[in-house]
């Protein structure tokens, strides 16, 4: 038996396969605020259309993400 389904049975934890281990690298780190660029390096994907399968952040980071443009206001004469 791999030492990781040893692992696994012995923390309790259900199933899973290597690949879920990826997508919870991916998804964990955009989800932290690393962005996507970075992720598709560090995954190793050419497109970032890939790495944006791993998004799983939804609307309320793009609202995030808009509230950190700023916009100086220029009063007109």
């Amino acid at each position: 038996m791999p030492a990781i389904d040893r692992r696994r049975k012995e923390a309790k934890v259900a199933p899973f396969t290597p690949h879920d281990l990826r997508r919870s690298f991916g998804g964990d780190l955009l989800d932290a605020g690393a962005d996507i660029a970075t992720v598709q390096r560090l995954m190793g994907h050419s497109s970032p259309q890939t790495t944006a399968g791993y998004d799983r952040r939804g609307e309320r980071s793009k609202r995030q993400a808009v509230k950190l443009r700023h916009t100086p206001f220029r009063p007109t004469a």
